[in-house]
């Protein structure tokens, strides 16, 4: 099977995701945090789909590096 299968029980995650991602006043991002298995990734994955589909810019930034490697993030115009 090469679908996704369809989110399902999130779309009030999904809903303040994008609100906070149409926000006016500048650029913005959201950080998913939680428990292993929760469906961090999936919620993630769908939300980037949705908002590249609007054409929003997007960029996939996994956190699993050590501590340094999330300094360009914190860099003037990034």
């Amino acid at each position: 099977m090469s679908a996704a299968w369809p989110l399902t029980g999130r779309e009030d995650e999904l809903r303040f995701i994008e609100r906070a991602l149409r926000r006016a006043d500048g650029p913005h991002g959201v950080v998913l945090a939680g428990a292993a298995g929760v469906g961090k990734t999936r919620l993630a994955r769908e939300a980037l789909s949705l908002a590249s589909r609007r054409g929003a810019a997007v960029r996939w930034v996994p956190a699993t590096g050590p501590r340094g490697y999330y300094r360009w993030a914190r860099s003037p115009g990034c």
